[in-house]
C-alpha cells in the first residue's frame, strides 16, 4: 500500500511539472509569434511626421498652418531608390562624405534628373530663387509639386539629420501661402493645400582600401493642392 501510495504521489508529480512546461512553452510560442509578426512587412519610414514636429517646434508659423501636412510618399521613395540604383556612396558624391547635411549639388545631374522625372516634380528645387517656396500666382489652378534632395554621412543619426533640414527649411515653409490672394487680389482666388514629405535612402559604398562608409540621401518634397474659393 505504501509503495503504491509513493508511486501514485511521484506520477501526480510528474504530471505536474509536464503541464507546467507545456503552459511554459505554449507562452513562450505565442509571444515569438507576435514578435515576429510585428516586425514583418514594415515599410513606412515615418521621417515625415518626425520632420514635422522638429519644423513646427522652431516655427510657430508652421505650426499655425492648418492647410500644412507633413506625410510619407511612397512614390517619392520608389523615385528616390530607383534614382540611386545601382550607384554606390562614392558614385553619389565622389568621396566627399560630409556630417552637415548638404545641398546634392555633387550628386551627378542625372540622378538629379532621374529622382525629378520619377518623383514628377514640377520644378527641381524647393526654394524658387526668391526666397519661398511658390509665388502664389503661377501654376495656382492645379497641383504643384517640387523637391530638393540633399545628402549626410551615414554615420549622423536620422534625428540629428531631421534637426538641420527643419533648421534649414521652416523659414522656406513659413512662406506658405494659405489661398491665391495673399499674392495678388487681382486673380481669381484658390485656396491652398501642402503636403510636404521626406523620403531617406542610404547608400553603401563599394569596400576599397582607403573609404568604405555610407550616405544618406533624403528628398524633401512639397506638394500644393489648388481648389477654387
Amino acid at each position: 500500500m505504501k509503495l503504491k501510495k509513493i508511486a501514485s504521489l511521484m506520477l501526480a508529480g510528474v504530471m505536474a511539472v509536464s503541464m507546467l512546461a507545456g503552459c511554459n512553452t505554449a507562452s513562450n510560442g505565442g509571444n515569438n509569434g507576435e514578435g515576429e509578426g510585428e516586425g514583418e512587412g514594415t515599410t513606412t519610414t515615418g521621417y515625415s511626421v518626425a520632420f514635422g514636429e522638429k519644423v513646427e517646434k522652431l516655427s510657430a508659423d508652421v505650426k499655425a498652418m492648418d492647410y500644412v501636412t507633413f506625410a510619407d510618399n511612397a512614390n517619392d521613395q520608389a523615385a528616390l531608390e530607383d534614382a540611386l540604383n545601382n550607384a554606390g556612396a562614392l558614385q553619389i558624391l565622389g568621396g566627399t562624405v560630409s556630417s552637415t547635411v548638404s545641398d546634392a549639388n555633387d550628386i551627378p545631374d542625372a540622378i538629379q534628373a532621374d529622382f525629378e522625372d520619377a518623383a514628377k516634380l514640377n520644378r527641381y528645387g524647393i526654394n524658387n530663387g526668391a526666397g519661398n517656396v511658390f509665388n502664389g500666382t503661377s501654376t495656382i489652378n492645379r497641383t504643384t509639386k517640387v523637391g530638393s534632395v540633399y545628402y549626410v554621412d551615414g554615420t549622423v543619426s536620422m534625428d540629428k539629420a531631421l534637426d538641420q533640414l527643419a533648421a534649414r527649411l521652416n523659414g522656406l515653409f513659413a512662406t506658405l501661402q494659405k489661398d491665391s490672394t495673399e499674392d495678388n487680389d487681382d486673380v481669381e482666388t484658390w485656396d491652398f493645400d501642402y503636403t510636404i514629405s521626406v523620403s531617406v535612402v542610404n547608400k553603401t559604398s563599394d569596400v576599397i582600401d582607403w573609404y568604405n562608409g555610407s550616405v544618406n540621401v533624403i528628398a524633401v518634397t512639397v506638394t500644393r493642392t489648388a481648389t477654387a474659393d
